[in-house]
């Protein structure tokens, strides 16, 4: 939160903003420029001290540093201050005063509003790299006519080459407060690439205040904003505005040279007006700014007449070669009779610098790579080289003069970065005889100014073909143990003269390395047989025995997979071969079909994924792929065509199963004799012309309010629960398909004990072995424990037990009569929790 100091000075601030630089880590200085009103001013309302609050909770008051009259009516007011930052972060840097100057247009009540603005600055600790704040060559005052287009531009420039964006925003009263009362003048426009803001047109005189941000950005990240809140005076309309000749926007070459003429003319006649010509970022009586602090020039003294003419020049060094152009803008002043009514026109030029291209020399065959040679990129800004490659095609293309790195070369893709310093590099990225490859390179420049250099022209090479070049590999029968591999290949172009033989070798998998030895062939062709081709793919290589031993590239077979689906089969390949694959076509043979047929014809990768769909759910389809390639060297004939071997597969319903209906037969409590069963019973889901439902799940839990836990999976539709203890619980069960997809479960079926207690009301303990105990009526069911209780007709407790269900209990020696009982029975597990305990009263008679 910011805490601003606040004066009570009376109407004078016209407009202002704050630059920020960082001196070193966390250590930063602030301008703060604040323009006011003269006649306020020299009425006394002065401002001999500014506070500045730096936005982590601490703040500065400072003396002005000058004080200057830059027009009749108005003073340029600066302040410096400086402040160390207690670590990382985002700090808004504020600075307000009590009251703006009066009668602003857009500003209801503007002598009693206060003027705020801001500049935003991120500190991060340990980073080594200065940066300044955006600078403004032209002050935020302006004066615009009633009824004629009007431009401004406040002349920003980044002196480390970070982006610069603008935005228009709500001028301030506080910080995060609005100024009330506050509207955009209609049709206004900010340019946020060029900063130009335009007005068409202004329809009424007065004073208007605008604010802007002035956003800077690096590598995609806002590092820090400005906020400019300026003032523009309305004339009335007495005078034309002068006319600058439009120049264009330009890329050029660093080391050239840069020149260009800047026109202005003014279209009133009578009298006819003087029109001098200035470059803002060149102000007078003060240091250069832009790229005039690089060496450009421009006419001096400024251009000045009725027609005048003046000459930019810059001589380009690759040091000011950035991302972001450079900008420079001109400013055409008219000199009217009554300079009150002087009226300015604008010109912005982007002019993008960029560096030259390296020096890429040769590119030769060192073992199984090619070598590529540069010369040293001799620009000390330069921090990497890029090295982009493209194989079997060659360019023959001129950038155009805005184009940089890799554009403008057609086909090419990033093979490696290495540091500037660097002049070689060794490309064995699969590198393949037969082939050549072309480079370009690009020198890459540190941030904050960033960018990347010219392409360099681009050079090709390849390596030398004295090796055997594998051609094709065909899968002649798929199988699983009598599959057979056709192996085709050329001979050496390049191998000097003598007689060499031949030998094959074989490895497991697309990208094998266990390879041993299967055959020395007199020919160019080797069957290779009998293999399970069916569910593995081979990798080959053909050595040539000459002097020595030359292997060639290996090659893989074309090896297909498929994955069935619902009215569809997914059908991938792979392979890794030396040559380029063209193109693919596709074989299908449906139900019914005895012979495969051309399906469709597919785009040239080593690796691909094609869906057969709106299929017949529980056919069969079948499938193999032909692939067509070449080599780039016109000496080895095309095209070079191998199969893959054939799958089938059987299209099925993939989707989430739908949920079974349960039924479940359980213990009829009329039944003497306890079976604890569950007989649980449920409909069949999924596809009925094809099974597709692997397995069902059963969930289970042992209470009604319990959460359903899984139980048990089982292969079909029918399964008995047999439980000695209790049937009591809740079931559901779900269809998993073939997939392993799991369908919603089904309706919650729930089941409960056949619960049973009961206890007679006589006794008659006389040993005749009728009623001479009390014991249950029937059989207890369920019954885990019951503890039996006895009282007399006085509430007196004459007997307990609990430690058997079944009591047994004759009267003991209390005397006939009537007694009363409460039997506590728990049963064994209930559906519901609250059933397993019962308590019994009733009354006893003793009859002896």
């Amino acid at each position: 939160m910011l805490s601003l100091a606040q004066r009570t000075h009376a109407t004078h601030i016209r407009a202002g903003n704050i630059l920020t630089q960082r001196l070193s880590d966390v250590k930063y200085s602030f301008t703060l420029i604040v323009y006011t009103n003269r006649p306020a001013v020299d009425a006394g309302v002065d401002d001999p001290t500014a506070t500045l609050n730096f936005g982590d909770g601490t703040s500065s008051e400072q003396p002005r540093a000058s004080k200057r009259l830059i027009r009749n009516d108005t003073y340029e007011n600066i302040y410096y201050f400086e402040h160390i930052y207690p670590g990382t972060g985002t700090y808004k840097v504020g600075y307000t005063e009590s009251n703006r100057n009066g009668s602003i247009k857009n500003i209801s009540n503007s002598i009693n509003t206060p003027f705020y603005i801001e500049s935003l600055v991120s500190v991060v600790s340990g980073v080594s790299v200065l940066n300044n704040s955006p600078q403004m060559a032209i002050p935020p005052l302006d004066k615009a006519q009633k009824g004629k287009l009007y431009v401004y531009n406040p002349g920003a420039y980044d002196i480390e080459g970070d982006s610069i964006s603008y935005r228009l925003v709500v001028p301030k009263q506080a910080a995060g407060v609005d100024v009330s009362g506050y509207f955009t003048p209609d049709n206004m426009t900010l340019n946020s690439i060029t900063g130009d803001l335009v007005w068409n047109v202004p329809q009424e005189e007065g004073l208007f205040n605008v604010a802007f941000y002035v956003e800077e950005w690096r590598n995609g990240q806002r590092i820090g904003y400005i906020t400019r809140d300026m003032q523009i005076e309305v004339l009335p309309s007495r005078n034309e505005p002068p006319k600058l000749s439009k120049g264009l926007d330009t890329c050029i070459v660093a080391g050239d040279t840069l020149i260009f003429n800047i026109e202005a003319t003014d279209p009133d006649v009578n009298p006819d007006q003087d029109v001098r010509i200035t470059s803002t970022n060149l102000p007078l009586n003060n240091p250069p700014a832009g790229v005039y602090r690089l060496g450009a020039t421009f006419t001096n003294p400024p251009p000045f007449g009725k027609n005048p003419k003046g000459v930019f020049e810059w001589a380009t060094k690759c040091e000011y070669a950035r991302n972001q152009p450079h900008q420079v803008e001109f400013k055409a002043v008219d000199y009217p009779t009554d300079t009150t009514f002087q009226l300015a026109d604008y010109q912005t030029l982007r002019i993008k610098i960029i560096a030259k291209a390296p020096n890429l020399q040769t590119v030769v065959p060192e073992g199984k790579g090619l070598r590529l040679t540069w010369e040293n990129y001799n620009c000390s800004t330069a921090s990497r080289i890029r090295i982009y490659r493209k194989s079997c095609d060659t360019t023959d293309y001129k950038q155009d003069p805005c184009q940089v790195g890799s554009e403008g070369f057609p086909g090419y893709t990033l093979l490696a970065e290495v540091p500037a310093t660097q002049t070689t590099y060794l490309d064995n990225n699969k590198i393949a005889r037969g082939n050549f490859y072309c480079y370009v390179i690009v020198a890459v420049f540190q941030l904050p100014q960033g960018g990347l250099s010219k392409g360099s022209d681009e050079v090709c090479g390849s390596l030398e073909d004295n090796a055997a070049l594998l051609a094709s590999i065909n899968v002649d029968i798929t199988d699983t143990s009598a599959g057979k591999n056709t192996i085709k290949w050329f001979k050496p172009l390049n191998l000097s003269s003598g007689s060499y033989s031949y030998k094959i070798f074989r490895a497991t998998g697309i990208n094998g390395t266990d390879y041993v030895e299967i055959g020395q062939p007199s020919d160019t062709v080797f069957v290779d047989e009998p293999l399970n081709t069916a569910d593995t793919s081979y990798s080959y290589r053909v050595d040539v025995l000459f002097s020595d031993t030359i292997p060639s590239d290996p090659a893989s077979t074309l090896f297909l997979q498929t994955t069935p689906g619902d009215r569809k089969v997914m059908v991938s390949w792979t392979m890794n071969v030396p040559w380029n694959i063209d193109s693919l076509k596709l074989y299908r043979k449906a139900e019914g079909e005895s012979l495969f047929s051309l399906y469709k014809t597919l785009p040239g990768n080593i690796s691909g994924t094609f869906t057969d769909d709106n299929l017949v759910n529980c056919d069969t389809f079948c499938y193999y792929i032909e692939s067509y390639g070449s080599y780039c060297n016109s000496q080895y004939p095309k095209p070079l065509i191998s199969t893959s071997e054939s799958k089938c597969e059987i299209p099925i319903d993939d989707q989430i199963p739908p949920p079974p209906f349960l039924t479940i037969i359980s213990q009829d409590c009329k039944d003497k004799v306890l079976v604890n069963r569950n007989l649980l019973n449920w409909t069949r889901v999924g596809d009925p012309l094809c099974n597709n439902i692997d397995h069902y799940n059963i969930y289970f839990a042992q209470y009604e309010d319990d959460e359903l836990g899984f139980f048990k999976s089982v292969p079909d539709t029918t399964y008995i629960d047999m439980n000695t203890i209790s049937l009591s619980g809740c079931y559901t069960v779900s269809a998993v398909n073939i997939f392993g997809v799991e369908g919603l479960q089904s309706n919650r079926v729930c089941v409960d004990n056949c619960v049973f207690y009961g206890l007679p009301n006589l006794i008659t303990p006389n040993s005749d072995g009728f009623n001479d105990e009390v014991v249950p009526l029937d059989t207890p069911r369920y019954v885990e424990k019951v503890k039996f209780s006895v009282y007399n007709r006085w509430g007196a407790l004459v007997h307990t037990q609990d430690n058997d269900i079944n009591i047994h209990w004759n009267g003991g020696t209390n005397k006939d009569g009537i007694y009363y009982y409460v039997a506590e029975v728990k049963y064994v597990r209930r559906l519901r929790k609250k059933d397993e305990l019962q308590n019994i009263k009733s009354w006893l008679h003793i009859l002896r």
